[in-house]
């Protein structure tokens, strides 16, 4: 059996992103922050960029999907203190997910503890 040695390309791609400050502790992604919603087709997510944007104190992030029956974690990254700077970058954290939600579905994201920036 021949296998499909083209690339397939999204028709139309679905990018999400967000500013989050405020904790949010339950575990469902209730009241999680939207990140974006899954196609008509599905959308794959290869991966989510968290970055500070100034002084912070530790916290987690949290990656949900919620939406056609699915209110489950996806993964959680821990996010260290950050100082800002105007000399050093501050530290980036690419999380991989590898997943492909449904239609219909919603990814959100949270935090752990509530953060200045």
């Amino acid at each position: 059996m021949a296998a499909n040695k083209n690339p397939i390309f999204p028709l139309l791609p679905v990018a999400g992103a967000a500013t989050l400050t405020t904790a949010a502790t339950e575990k469902d992604g209730s009241t999680a922050t939207t990140l974006l919603t899954a196609g008509e087709n599905g959308t794959r997510l290869e991966q989510a960029i968290v970055k500070p944007i100034g002084t912070n104190a530790a916290t987690v992030v949290r990656f949900f999907i919620t939406g056609t029956g699915l209110n489950t974690i996806l993964t959680e990254q821990t996010i260290g203190e950050s100082t800002a700077s105007e000399v050093a970058a501050l530290d980036e954290y690419v999380i991989p997910l590898n997943f492909v939600l449904p239609n219909g579905s919603v990814l959100k994201a949270a935090l752990g503890t509530t953060v200045a920036a």
